[in-house]
């Protein structure tokens, strides 16, 4: 009878405890005062903080489900990842990292902002970085391949000189911002482009223009610009040289 008592006496007051706590959370003292949004949100824009911030005078901190809301604000496909944190008792902090544009993605004259995977994320208008490289796919398997390409370009000063890239056949072009034109294949590796570049830049720094390298083949081959073309060029306005 005694422990029975005991345990009457022990879930009274374990009732009474979760309730005070019930009642103290839902007081103000947990309302949601500041939400600080951190990381790189060049591209989430106005519309998905002021989706964060609608909480601030209307929430209380103890019942917001952040694995739910980093799941919904995940569902923008502007957004790469989401990490939500509270900071007891009324402090909500918000880290968002954008999609970062890696291309241009052009398909029956439309231009699209796509990033390394190849996902539509944006609109042209939508970014700052102007100097991006366009892709000309007609299809997923064109694009998907492309980017396998690409991927083997590690060398920054390689990628940001690079203007256009295209499928021909069953091989790659790659143009430069020049016009050099670069003939690849899928299966060319990364040391073969660094070696490929630092050529390009050896050529250019002794003001030769080329016309193409190609790297289909064992060895590295190139064309440069003939003394002719080159002239006519300068000429037309297009090289001052």
């Amino acid at each position: 009878m005694l422990k029975f008592l005991k345990f009457l006496v022990f879930l009274l007051m374990l009732t009474i405890l979760i309730k005070g706590l019930f009642i103290f959370a839902s007081k103000d003292f947990f309302k949601v005062v500041n939400v600080k949004v951190e990381g790189d949100n060049e591209l989430i824009k106005f519309d998905i903080t002021e989706k964060i911030l609608q909480i601030k005078d209307n929430t209380n901190l103890v019942y917001i489900n952040t694995k739910k809301m980093e799941k919904y604000l995940s569902e923008d496909v502007r957004v790469k990842s989401v990490k939500i944190k509270k900071v007891y008792p009324s402090e909500l902090i918000v880290r968002i990292e954008g999609n970062k544009p890696y291309s241009y993605l052009r398909q029956k004259n439309n231009f699209y902002v796509i990033n390394s995977d190849g996902e539509i994320f944006a609109n042209i208008n939508e970014i700052t970085d102007k100097n991006l490289p366009v892709i000309n796919a007609e299809n997923k398997e064109d694009l998907e391949t492309i980017l396998q390409v690409l991927s083997k370009i590690k060398n920054e000063g390689f990628f940001s000189n690079i203007s256009e890239v295209r499928k021909v056949k069953s091989d790659y072009e790659i143009l430069l911002n020049d016009g050099t034109l670069i003939k690849t294949t899928i299966v060319v590796d990364t040391a073969k482009y660094d070696n490929c570049f630092k050529l390009y830049k050896s050529l250019i720094n002794e003001n030769k223009k080329v016309e193409y390298i190609d790297l289909r083949f064992k060895d590295i081959n190139l064309k440069e610009k003939d003394l002719l073309q080159t002239n006519l060029e300068g000429k037309n306005g297009r090289d001052p040289k």
